[in-house]
């Protein structure tokens, strides 16, 4: 629910405005504290944040510097960290799935981000750009329902 709105998804800055923060620098600064709980809030508002940018956002992100697999990269790693900082048993299971499964999540809000119309992959090339980084089962099945096989043999550097 926190992120119903964006505006949550960005640091405000002095002035009152919203900057996006550098996940890179949100790590480093939630794994530098030694104060766990500001570490636990540190590291899952990384993993949200990294969660919800890739799952509803990854046409943009194509465009952008980092792609979607920096964000899947730095979610995982954020989850796995947050599942080894003290929380009880559940929580730790929980966050542990969330980062081993990962990308089945951003998957998800993918889908959910499609059913509800605010994308339309047009653009094949670029969804085939995503399923060679991410090896996403939701861009394969989306190829295949446009009559492209996408070649697993295929690595994901191979530019």
């Amino acid at each position: 629910m926190r992120f119903m709105s964006t505006d949550n998804l960005f640091a405000s800055d002095e002035k009152g405005g919203k900057r996006e923060e550098v996940l890179a620098l949100l790590m480093g600064e939630a794994l530098a504290t030694t104060d766990v709980s500001v570490k636990q809030r540190s590291l899952r508002r990384l993993g949200d944040i990294s969660l919800y940018t890739a799952g509803f956002f990854q046409d943009s992100l194509a465009r952008k510097v980092v792609d979607v697999d920096y964000y899947i990269g730095m979610g995982r790693s954020a989850y796995g960290s947050l599942a080894t900082t003290g929380l009880d048993l559940f929580f730790q299971k929980v966050f542990m799935d969330l980062s081993q499964h990962f990308h089945r999540f951003v998957d998800v809000l993918c889908e959910v981000s499609e059913s509800s119309g605010t994308k339309d992959p047009k653009n094949i090339l670029r969804l085939y750009e995503l399923w060679l980084k991410t090896r996403s089962e939701r861009a394969e099945k989306t190829l295949k329902e446009a009559g492209i096989i996408p070649n697993k043999l295929v690595k994901p550097d191979w530019q």
